[in-house]
């Protein structure tokens, strides 16, 4: 069911926007301790709009190490909470 929930969340959520400091498949490490994945790693799976209105622009996350209840976050709390690491810390080798 989580996959699919992954699924729906990435094609509602239109690929765009040069605005959007990162790409899909970043590898992310939440560096804000009062979040609740403080120091997990996360992975990009899509960004953009997160409806055709455009009230919100948001990142759709996966977790390879964490049990998260939502994957979509929203852009300024995802750019300013997080820093690029490399693949691997993600279990990715690119």
């Amino acid at each position: 069911m989580r996959i699919f929930s992954l699924l729906i969340a990435v094609l509602c959520v239109s690929a765009c926007s040069a605005d959007f400091r990162y790409s899909q498949y970043a590898c992310l490490k939440n560096t804000d301790s009062k979040s609740s994945w403080f120091d997990q790693y996360a992975v990009v799976e899509g960004f953009g709009a997160v409806n055709e209105n455009r009230i919100s622009d948001g990142y759709v996350l996966s977790f390879p190490y964490y049990e998260a209840d939502s994957i979509i976050f929203e852009k300024n709390y995802v750019e300013s909470s997080t820093l690029l690491v490399e693949p691997g810390e993600c279990g990715r080798e690119n």
